[in-house]
């Protein structure tokens, strides 16, 4: 089923126009919002880097989308030269940066969200790439305010997580990520508030990691980690009046 079809001038403006058509798009398939979004953001970084990459530059960028079953497959087509390098600069592509200098971060994060891509020199050149539309590896959000630990981390981290960063806890605060987790977790939900509701502050969130995936809790997946652990739970039950 063919879900989203455009051609527009090859500029990083209308890159921009096509990430949000496509936004709109997959939002009507009321997928999970990292999903939609991991692939709105790796289309739309593809995009950008075929925009300034390719040589010589493309004049016009064509994009389609089509679900088969739970398969996305995106392809992007562009007239302009092929852009030199590609694979190698996918392989190496990761979150904390390349040595080059070039490839940066984009392709990194359009990589994590992608099962596959191949490109196929032209003319028109042609870049496909898939995803299953379904949640795959544990998300981690990492805040660190040293860039060099931060790199260090996110490198670490990379092959077995989906990662988000932030340098502060400002930018850290996802009220849509905690509203999801809660919402998979099985728990009902409030009315949504809007962040601005917040005034900029979370009270009282509880992110814990689980190390066996026996452990349960009044029917619910759980595990104690060690004494501290405990430890945390006695001061949130204080400060909430009891743990879900």
């Amino acid at each position: 089923m063919k879900l989203f079809e455009a051609r527009r001038p090859a500029t990083l403006e209308e890159v921009s126009w096509l990430r949000k058509a496509l936004g709109r798009q997959l939002g009507e398939l009321r997928l999970p919002g990292d999903v939609a979004g991991e692939m709105v953001l790796a289309v739309a970084e593809l995009a950008a880097n075929l925009v300034a990459h390719s040589d010589p530059p493309p004049r016009e960028l064509a994009v389609e989308a089509v679900l088969d079953g739970i398969l996305l497959t995106v392809t992007l087509e562009d007239d302009g030269g092929p852009f030199a390098g590609f694979e190698t600069r996918w392989a190496r592509a990761t979150l904390a940066g390349a040595e080059d200098g070039v490839s940066g971060r984009g392709l990194a994060l359009a990589r994590r969200a992608l099962d596959a891509v191949s490109y196929h020199r032209g003319p028109p050149n042609r870049l496909v790439a898939h995803r299953r539309l379904a949640r795959r590896r544990p998300v981690v959000l990492v805040v660190e305010d040293e860039d060099v630990l931060l790199e260090t981390y996110l490198g670490l981290l990379e092959p077995h997580f989906r990662l988000l960063a932030a340098a502060n806890l400002k930018d850290a605060l996802d009220i849509d990520g905690i509203y999801d987790s809660i919402r998979n977790a099985g728990l009902d939900l409030p009315e949504r508030p809007r962040a601005s509701d917040l005034n900029g502050k979370v009270v009282n969130c509880f992110m814990k990691c689980e190390a066996d995936r026996t452990g349960q809790l009044r029917g619910r997946r759980q595990i104690m980690l060690d004494d501290s652990d405990v430890s945390w739970h006695r001061h949130i039950k204080a400060a909430v009046g009891g743990v879900a």
